[in-house]
């Protein structure tokens, strides 16, 4: 887990990536967050620091970020990806009215229910746990 801007840049290093001023807000900012924001989030976030930071730069950076298994795109069953910096395993729970995301944690995580049958051939490289419900904010206002 990268939980420093210089483990962040050890790692872009090592991966033969620039470390560059936009990459490092941009990963500082999300991993500072803890609401799960969208790319458009973290770029009004970075623009009060770097004016003149592009959209596609935060896009770009958050894509490599995931490819290179820093972040995760939360799953949200909505039209907005959101991104989460806390790699240790954990699962989230979604509200299906505002879209606000908490994180789950267990002692131990769940095993994964599938046998060498059920899995068609895939190799299994992680999974991810969500669960959709409502909030206790939207609970108490009138449908």
């Amino acid at each position: 887990m990268v939980d420093t801007l210089e483990t962040l840049a050890g790692v872009l290093k090592e991966k033969g990536f620039n470390v560059t001023h936009q990459r490092l807000i941009i990963y500082r900012a999300l991993m500072e967050s803890k609401d799960h924001p969208s790319a458009e989030d973290i770029y009004n976030q970075v623009r009060q620091t770097d004016p003149i930071i592009s959209l596609g730069t935060v896009y770009k950076s958050l894509e490599m970020f995931e490819n290179l298994g820093l972040i995760q795109r939360v799953n949200t069953l909505y039209h907005t990806a959101r991104y989460d910096a806390d790699m240790s395993p954990h699962g989230h729970i979604v509200c299906r009215k505002c879209e606000r995301i908490m994180d789950v944690f267990w002692k131990e995580p769940p095993e994964f229910p599938l046998n060498k049958s059920q899995k068609h051939g895939y190799r299994i490289d992680g999974m991810s746990i969500h669960y959709v419900g409502m909030c206790p904010e939207c609970q108490k206002k009138k449908p």
